[in-house]
Order: C-alpha cells, then structure tokens, then sequence
C-alpha cells in the first residue's frame, strides 16, 4: 500500500498481510516489497493500522517526508532480518504514533 502527496488523509481500521514476497536484488522490488509506504505526505489520522509482512522481503512500514500524521494503535510485525518494524526516514517529523504490539 503506497500513499504520495496526500493532505489531511484518515484513515479508520486497515490492515495489510499477504503481501507480494518480492524478488530481492532484481527489479522494482529490488529491496523488497513495502507493506505500507507514505511519502511526501502531511495531517493524516490512521486509527486501528495493522501490518503483517509474514513471507515478505523488504520494509514492512516507512514513512519519506511524512509531517504531522498520527497513528494510533499501529501494529507492525514480522518483517524480516533489518527490516523489522517501522522506519522513519527523510524528513519525517512531527509525528505521534501510539503503539499497541
């Protein structure tokens, strides 16, 4: 799930497995498949956000250039060897995430 120059997106109860496992090292998922990506994106509300990268290769959770975005009750698990969990990168700021693992 890919979200770009989004403003003011909620988002109420979504979850994201099975993913597409990736081919790592060939391609467009040349690190492997993302489960949730947000990039140059600002205000959102993610309420009830659960991801599950069981068989999948790559980042499970990342944000690029992300501000002012909450997410409440966000569940990121099994992702594989470094990519486990969330990533915050490249200006990410101001953000509020309230876990519930």
């Amino acid at each position: 799930m890919w979200f770009q120059d989004q403003g003011n997106l909620s988002v109420n109860g979504m979850s994201v497995s099975n993913e597409n496992p990736g081919a790592s090292g060939t391609g467009c998922l040349y690190n492997g498949a993302f489960g949730f990506g947000m990039v140059e994106s600002a205000n959102g509300i993610f309420n009830q956000f659960t991801i599950d990268a069981s068989g999948a290769y790559g980042r499970p959770f990342k944000t690029t250039s992300t501000r002012w975005t909450t997410f409440n009750s966000l569940t990121v698990k099994n992702g594989v060897q470094a990519y486990n969990g969330v990533s915050l990168e490249y200006y990410s700021s101001h953000k509020l995430i309230i876990t519930a693992w």
